[in-house]
């Protein structure tokens, strides 16, 4: 999702935002997949 909205001409302070979001994501989905797999 984030990738392609990235893609586009962005103003610096929403490049900034979304990359920040989009590493957020990323940590939070790391976060739970390590939660799933310590629980099987």
């Amino acid at each position: 999702m984030y990738e392609s909205f990235l893609e586009d001409d962005l103003p610096d302070e929403v490049r900034d935002v979304s990359e920040h979001l989009k590493a957020g994501s990323e940590n939070h989905q790391r976060a739970f997949e390590n939660g799933v797999s310590c629980c099987k």
